[in-house]
C-alpha cells in the first residue's frame, strides 16, 4: 500500500485513477508489486483509508 501511495504522491491521480492505472500499466503493478494472478488491487476506498491518516501527520510530503 505504501508504494501504492507513494504513485499517487508522485503523479497526483484521483484514488480512483490510481486504481485504474494499476490495473492498466504493468510498470505500475511491477513497482507496486502487485500480481494480478495472485490477488487484487485494493480499491480506491481502500486507497483513501490507507493514505487519509498519512496526510494527516503530513508523511507523504516528507
Amino acid at each position: 500500500m505504501l508504494r501504492i501511495c507513494r504513485i499517487a504522491n508522485w503523479f497526483k491521480p484521483a484514488d480512483k485513477a490510481c486504481e485504474d492505472a494499476l490495473y492498466d500499466l504493468p510498470a505500475f503493478r511491477e513497482l507496486c508489486k502487485i500480481d494480478l494472478g495472485r490477488e487484487r488491487v485494493p480499491d480506491a476506498t481502500a486507497l483513501r483509508n490507507f493514505r487519509h491518516p498519512l496526510e494527516q501527520i503530513d508523511l507523504g510530503k516528507r
